[in-house]
């Protein structure tokens, strides 16, 4: 056990350094990306990307079904076992990646469909959805290995990699915004930055796994296994992405592609700080893996109930000032003139919450291989989303897009909530009363931190700058600490926070 929370600390350190330099990164480029291309071209490839989004659908869920299938390997060190399952998956992915070629050359003519009220003519486009296509399959023919990584717990490998690769990249990006202002130019070098950090993660897995064999034969047993798992998890992958991808594709066809790049920056935003909790909890997934395979029943709930706390922290770290500075930001980051209704920022943040704190369910379901049990949730929820949030555009525009979402994204919290809670963790009722209290509690409280913050934050600055962002943010970060600290110091989730700061601590002295 401590071998793995050793592990799950240094991925989750390294992805949380990259993932914040990443970050950093990117928002300098996208905003020399709006002031040199337009809010017209960032609109596009906003829709763009989504369109391959919809052909990644081919990946069926694969990724997933074999990360669950490589937990007992690993975790038991059977090499010949996981050197069949990452040889399907090679040859799973290539075939994919082929398909997803063939669908995009396919897909390219009814553009025209999708992207609308733009100055660009359809042939631009389609030259740009060609580039974006091939940055797409490049990594299905390149970065399977990373997925074994993933499972082992190493992840750290692939950040740091990843790192050094946005880091060099970045600087060849802005060279070619600034002075070139070509936005093929800067497709193409999105595409080599892909290969060439995927072929350097190949080369050091190869190196790392020397038993890895692509000519190893693969049993008809682990096929049907995969099989099996795929068409299960395949309502998640759908879900997932009518969540992630249809809002921009709906609102570019039925209210304009221009309005795409208005409400992208402060989707940008929010995704940015889904992400910042997504790459630190990477290692945390094959850690409860690991748990539900070794590990008694009381260490699997004691781990999800740590988990959830340590996540909604988080939400309270990053989105109680997303809540109150959102306009401040976008202000001083790319202009008064991208600023939109504070209910779009609620609206993303309300989903951003959502999702962070009732995303261990997810992770659960996934580690226990649950599937089957998983998929009419997935599929009422992302048919509801799709509906919902076509209905409301007609109703009342844009917001209608955004609310939809968040309305499905409850009916998953609930519906997947209750899978975990009987099928996995085996809770009595009075357990179950517990968690959604406690959630109760945990809303209000984060309710409490944004009317503090705001009341505080406008009684020091009148006016967006910098100053006042950088100030106010420490300031209602704070006030959101606090609180957590106030209303939680006595649960078990936030001593298990306070031992894994401790572990860090005492790591980074032995250091010095």
């Amino acid at each position: 056990m401590e071998k793995r929370n050793k592990l799950a600390l240094m991925s989750s350190s390294v992805s949380m350094a990259a993932q914040v330099l990443y970050l950093l990164i990117n928002f300098i480029l996208r905003r020399f990306f709006i002031r040199y291309f337009g809010v017209e071209i960032l609109g596009i490839n906003g829709v763009l990307l989504d369109v391959l989004n919809t052909l990644s659908l081919a990946d069926l869920g694969v990724q997933s079904a074999i990360v669950f299938r490589l937990y007992e390997p690993l975790a038991k060190q059977k090499e010949s076992e996981v050197n069949e399952i990452i040889t399907l998956f090679r040859k799973v992915y290539w075939l994919i990646g082929g398909f997803i070629v063939l669908g995009g050359l396919l897909c390219m003519p009814f553009l025209q469909y999708l992207v609308k009220d733009v100055t660009y003519s359809m042939s631009y486009i389609r030259v740009a959805f060609f580039l974006q296509l091939l940055v797409s399959a490049s990594t299905y023919f390149l970065a399977y290995k990373r997925t074994l990584l993933y499972a082992d717990q190493r992840q750290y490998i692939c950040s740091f990699v990843d790192m050094i690769s946005n880091l060099t990249f970045a600087l060849v990006k802005f060279f070619v915004i600034i002075f070139t202002k070509n936005y093929y130019l800067y497709l193409v070098v999105q595409i080599c930055q892909n290969v060439l950090s995927n072929l350097v993660i190949h080369e050091l897995c190869r190196r790392k796994y020397k038993y890895l064999d692509v000519r190893t034969k693969v049993g008809r047993k682990l096929k049907h296994n995969l099989f099996q798992d795929v068409k299960n998890v395949f309502a998640s992958k759908l879900a997932t992405y009518i969540y992630g991808s249809t809002d921009n594709l709906v609102i570019s066809s039925l209210i304009g592609t221009v309005a795409v790049g208005y409400v992208s920056s402060y989707k940008y935003i929010t995704s940015c700080l889904m992400s910042i909790v997504y790459y630190m909890m990477i290692p945390i997934q094959p850690m409860i893996g690991n748990y539900l395979v070794d590990e008694s029943l009381d260490h699997s709930k004691r781990l999800f109930s740590n988990y959830t706390f340590i996540r909604y922290f988080f939400a309270m770290l990053l989105l109680v000032p997303a809540v109150c500075l959102a306009d401040n930001f976008i202000v001083v980051w790319i202009g008064e003139e991208y600023m939109m209704s504070p209910w779009i920022t609620w609206l993303l943040v309300a989903d951003t919450y959502i999702s962070i704190v009732y995303g261990p369910t997810g992770e659960y379901i996934n580690a226990r291989g649950l599937f089957e049990k998983e998929k009419k949730v997935m599929l009422l929820g992302a048919f509801l989303n799709i509906t919902l949030s076509i209905a409301g555009t007609f109703v009342i525009g844009i917001y209608g897009v955004l609310l939809g979402t968040v309305i499905c994204q409850l009916i998953l919290w609930y519906g997947k909530s209750k899978i975990v809670f009987r099928d996995i963790l085996l809770l009595e009722q009075r357990e179950v009363r517990g968690y959604w209290l406690c959630q109760l509690k945990n809303l209000l409280v984060f309710f409490l931190a944004v009317w503090l913050g705001r009341s505080l934050g406008m009684r020091l600055f009148a006016q967006y700058s910098w100053i006042s962002f950088l100030v106010n943010g420490v300031l209602i970060a704070g006030i959101s600490v606090g609180l957590v600290v106030l209303f939680h110091y006595r649960s078990s989730g936030f001593a298990y926070m306070v031992s894994l700061v401790e572990m860090v601590w005492k790591r980074f002295l032995k250091k010095q």
